[in-house]
């Protein structure tokens, strides 16, 4: 596994960047997106994954916040919601396993 880079100097990852980085296809990082079991920002029709909320999923310290939890205001404001979609349901969503 490849280590991440600091969210500082680069905020916003691809699936691409993500699956080499994690060492899992693309298509298990899309399914993870989809099943909302990784944060994620849709821009137009570019899906990119937020480094810092990536980390602290995963467990990892942070630059900026060494292991401090985000403010709710800016990890809702990364997250894409489809509200009023009960299809997108994430309470069952199971966290991404990474080897």
């Amino acid at each position: 596994m490849t280590r991440l880079p600091d969210p500082r100097e680069r905020p916003w990852l691809t699936v691409a960047e993500v699956a080499q980085i994690t060492g899992e296809g693309e298509k298990v990082i899309r399914a993870a997106l989809a099943a909302g079991q990784l944060p994620i920002l849709r821009l137009g029709r570019y899906v990119r994954i937020p480094t810092h909320l990536l980390m602290l999923q995963l467990g990892m310290d942070t630059p900026d916040n060494n292991g401090a939890e985000p403010d709710q205001d800016s990890a809702t404001a990364t997250h894409d919601q489809d509200f009023g979609d009960p299809s997108n349901d994430q309470s069952t969503a199971q966290p991404l396993r990474l080897a």
